[in-house]
């Protein structure tokens, strides 16, 4: 760094070495008690249904609630804010259901039976 005479000639030295650096880096595997590298160790199977558990216990009533209910919600907050405001609640519904899924509290049978509900409402 010391040959460089301006400031841009730093950065085109520091943007040399950090394109190297990318194009070499290899990410460092992490190694599990089974000494495999891939996280499927039965201490790791454990934890995540450990977490999965408690998950579903904390959020799971008002993931299902929110599901539910999202419907009405968004009709209801389109009828008194707008549109716009609903198209924002949206994303927000879909995303509780994604969530849910993740969790196996929610699945497409409760989706086909939801949207029975609703179309029979």
């Amino acid at each position: 760094f010391k040959s460089a005479a301006s400031l841009a000639d730093y950065r085109k030295r520091i943007s040399k070495r950090l394109k190297k650096l990318q194009k070499n880096y290899v990410p460092p595997k992490e190694q599990t008690a089974s000494g495999t590298g891939d996280g499927t160790s039965s201490e790791d199977v454990r934890k995540r249904q450990a977490l999965l558990l408690e998950l579903r216990q904390t959020y799971g009533d008002k993931l299902l609630f929110i599901i539910k209910n999202g419907a009405a919600a968004v009709d209801d907050v389109e009828r008194k804010l707008g549109k716009e405001k609903a198209e924002q609640l949206k994303p927000h519904v879909a995303c509780c259901k994604q969530w849910a899924r993740d969790l196996g509290i929610w699945n497409d049978q409760d989706e086909m039976e939801l949207e029975g509900k609703n179309g029979a409402s």
